[in-house]
């Protein structure tokens, strides 16, 4: 988890290690959105819809790829300290 301060004009930074992970890039829109139920801020990535260039030996649910953006991200946090 990281800490990030909120500037006089409302910005915050996204940590390295999160941009990492997440694969957010200079010019990368985001969509932030509030979650009133859990009281959370939720940023989510978002980019224009690409042509599949492979092909994956099995198809990846949305949990096993949540599952595996949620253990690089513990993994990123964890290795940096925070």
């Amino acid at each position: 988890m990281s800490v990030v301060k909120v500037t006089r004009k409302f910005q915050v930074t996204i940590p390295e290690c999160v941009r990492r992970v997440v694969g957010i890039k200079v010019g990368d829109r985001v969509l932030v959105e509030y979650d009133e139920e859990a009281d959370v801020i939720k940023v989510r990535l978002l980019r224009p819809k690409k042509r599949r260039r492979f092909k994956l030996g099995r198809k990846l649910s949305v949990e096993d790829v949540e599952r595996a953006i949620g253990e690089g991200l513990k993994q990123c946090l964890d290795n940096s300290g925070r």
